[in-house]
């Protein structure tokens, strides 16, 4: 590990979580042999090294640790490699998940520095020395060293050995995401996860009921997969691919349907109607697929989810469009109608009245019920013309009501009647 923040300012004896990388095809005396479980990261581009190798990005399966691996090949299955781990920050939504243990043991690694040509110096595999510390360092000596054209030695990083303990049976804690308060009440939506919580700020403390709802589990991508907007009777949850709505019933139930099969961020709810905003120049943006690519704007400024249809519209008078952009803000942070000012983040949810900030307590939400109304394409006037098309007619034979009925197989009677059905 090296000091970037990737793992914390530990101690021998400490619980710690870190986000790992498999290191191989080096002469490193860290290297150690494992088995594990590859899968590819499907649909990510390769990385070339400087000697034109390419690499594909998997990730590793252990027993009771996950990590990321650049592979020389494409793997999938069960694997026997040979190398190290080191401390990543964690930021790929498609990477390894956290590896939990208490650090056993921490060792400063030095290697030797050998000085290249044109300045600078390069580590030399296989010259680990290993110094016994009791904590992580607060920081690392430059390699400030004179330039003689002689090899020297400098501290590289901290070796951590991590006892990974039983799975844990506590309930992994809520990460909220995006936050909206309005008719008395503040909502706040999962992160990544299909859960809200709908919090009633005016009891002391706080009362907190969450929802499990019936929607996909998002790439936790930045800070927000999913926006949500209170509404006077619940809310509407605005995620890249569709738009729900939200409907208290009751104190502990709530109904859940899809109203827009499209979505985007950011968004606003404007007099009852969900906006979208499209991007409106052009951006570079890191592309799974592609690595740095440019995206164009959209040809769109603003759509708005149109309930009948169940798709979203194109918004064309100008005047609207620039009154709706100018109603988007921050999706993290509001303040109610009370004057009070709610967080959403890394910290938790939080609460600032009076210049005093203090963190809500979620953990003992109770559970509500969330109701599915699904949606039923024969029920959707737009769509009765392609059924139609899908629909064809099939005739059913009935036998006649007779004392000698037919053997079985047998083809009815010309007499028969005949009933005709429809079949999709």
């Amino acid at each position: 590990m090296i000091g970037d923040g990737s793992f914390p300012r530990a101690s021998v004896g400490d619980d710690v979580e870190v986000f790992a990388e498999l290191i191989t095809g080096t002469s490193s005396r860290l290297n150690h042999s494992l088995t594990a479980f590859a899968v590819p990261a499907y649909g990510m581009a390769p990385r070339e090294s400087g000697d034109g190798r390419r690499h594909w990005w998997h990730l590793l399966y252990g027993e009771g640790w996950s990590a990321g691996w650049w592979s020389d090949a494409p793997r999938s299955g069960r694997v026997a490699v040979q190398g190290y781990f080191v401390a990543t920050l964690g930021n790929d939504p498609n990477g390894p998940v956290a590896v939990s243990g208490r650090v056993s043991s921490l060792q400063s690694v030095q290697v030797r520095l050998d000085p290249i040509e044109g300045g600078g110096r390069r580590e030399v595999g296989g010259t680990e020395s290993l110094t016994e510390v009791d904590e992580v360092p607060v920081e690392f000596e430059p390699f400030s060293f004179p330039n003689d054209g002689l090899p020297h030695r400098g501290v590289t990083g901290v070796l951590v050995d991590l006892e990974l303990g039983d799975p844990p049976t506590d309930r992994t804690p809520f990460d909220p995401g995006a936050i909206d308060a309005g008719a008395g009440v503040v909502w706040v939506m999962h992160r990544s996860d299909p859960t809200v919580l709908r919090i009633h700020p005016r009891q002391d403390p706080p009362v907190v009921r969450e929802f499990l709802l019936p929607l996909p589990i998002e790439e936790p991508s930045g800070d927000v997969t999913r926006r949500v907007h209170a509404a006077d009777d619940g809310c509407w949850i605005v995620g890249m691919h569709d738009v729900h709505r939200v409907v208290v019933d009751g104190e502990d139930a709530v109904t859940v349907e899809r109203v827009c099969a499209g979505g985007g961020q950011p968004s606003v709810l404007v007099d009852g109607q969900v906006y979208v905003f499209g991007s409106t120049s052009d951006r570079l943006v890191a592309d799974r697929r592609h690595g740095m690519i440019r995206r164009p704007a959209d040809a769109v400024a603003l759509w708005v989810c149109d309930p009948a249809t169940k798709s979203l519209r194109e918004v064309t008078d100008r005047q609207t469009v620039f009154e709706v952009r100018r109603r988007g803000r921050r999706p993290d942070v509001v303040t109610d109608a009370d004057g009070v000012q709610w967080m959403s983040g890394r910290r938790g949810v939080l609460r600032r009245t009076g210049g005093e900030t203090t963190v809500v307590d979620v953990g003992d939400a109770a559970v509500g019920t969330a109701v599915w109304v699904q949606p039923r394409p024969e029920d959707d006037p737009a769509t009765e013309a392609l059924l139609a098309d899908i629909t064809v007619g099939a005739w059913f034979a009935e036998a006649p009501d007779t004392d000698d009925d037919p053997e079985p197989d047998s083809p009815a009677d010309g007499n028969a009647e005949s009933d005709r059905g429809e079949r999709s």
